[in-house]
C-alpha cells in the first residue's frame, strides 16, 4: 500500500541504530500513521515531534516481516519505487539509500559513474553489496532501463522546477508567503509540495487571485487570516 500523507509528527522514537519510528497524524484528523525512516542528521528538523509533515509511507508485506517506511519527497519516492525491484534490496534498504544524501543528484551520479566507493557510504550497503548492486544495474536489460528512466525523470524534474521561479504569480505568490513570516526558502518549500494542485491555476495567470494560491498552499491557515 502506497499513501502520501500529510500532518503533523505526533511521535518520535528511536527504533534502531539506522532508524527512527514516526507517528504522523494527518490533517484529516483520521487514524495516525506510523513508519520508520532513515536517523540521518540533516533529517532530524524534519521529522521532529509537532512538525508539519508531507511523506510518502510504503507498507510492505511478507509472512517473515510487516513494516512501513517513509520517504521525504517525490523524487526520492520514485527513485526508491524503481529502486526496490533491483533484486536484493528491500524498502528498508532503498529507504536508507534514497534519503542518505542530502543533495539527491550526488546519489544518481555515483550510479551512474558507477562511483562504488560513494555508494558503499551508506549505512547497510558496504562495498561488496554496492558493487553487486551496481552490477545487477549494469547487466540487467529492465535495470539499465531503470537508470535511464530515474536520469531522464530528474532531468525533467529539474527543468521544470527551474521554469516555476520564472512564473510571475509564483513569484508573486513567495513574497505573499514571505509576508506571513516564512523564509525564501521555507515558501519554495510549501509551493512544490503543493504545485500539482497549484498547476492548473498557473495557465491564466491574469484570472487568478494570489490568495486563491495562498489558500491552496496554506490550507486552512489561510481560511484564518
Amino acid at each position: 500500500m502506497i499513501l502520501r500523507v500529510e500532518g503533523v509528527i505526533d511521535f518520535v522514537y528511536p527504533e534502531s541504530e539506522k532508524y527512527y519510528y514516526i507517528l504522523v497524524k494527518p490533517r484529516s484528523g483520521a487514524v495516525s500513521y506510523g513508519a520508520v525512516i532513515p536517523k540521518y542528521p540533516f533529517l532530524q528538523h524534519r521529522v521532529a515531534e509537532n512538525k508539519q509533515v508531507s511523506l510518502f509511507f510504503y507498507e510492505y508485506n511478507t509472512q517473515k516481516e510487516s513494516y512501513t517506511v517513509a520517504i521525504t519527497d517525490t523524487k526520492r519516492f520514485k527513485f526508491f519505487l524503481r529502486f526496490i525491484r533491483v533484486s536484493g534490496v528491500g524498502p528498508k534498504l532503498s529507504a536508507l539509500v534514497v534519503e542518505y544524501f542530502e543533495d539527491f543528484d550526488t546519489l544518481l551520479e555515483a550510479i551512474v559513474t558507477k562511483d562504488v566507493a560513494t555508494l558503499a557510504k551508506i549505512p547497510g550497503l558496504g562495498r561488496k553489496k554496492a558493487s553487486n548492486i551496481l552490477l545487477h544495474l549494469l547487466e540487467s536489460r529492465e535495470a539499465s532501463d531503470f537508470i535511464k528512466s530515474v536520469t531522464h525523470q530528474v532531468s525533467i524534474e529539474e527543468q521544470k522546477e527551474s521554469s516555476i521561479w520564472e512564473n510571475t504569480l509564483i513569484n508573486e505568490l513567495v513574497g505573499a508567503l514571505v509576508g506571513l513570516g516564512l523564509s525564501v526558502r521555507e515558501a519554495r518549500e510549501k509551493i512544490k509540495e503543493k504545485l500539482a494542485d497549484l498547476e492548473p491555476y498557473l495557465q491564466e495567470e491574469s484570472n487568478t487571485d494570489i490568495a486563491e494560491l495562498l489558500r491552496i498552499v496554506l490550507g486552512s491557515f489561510a481560511n484564518r487570516q
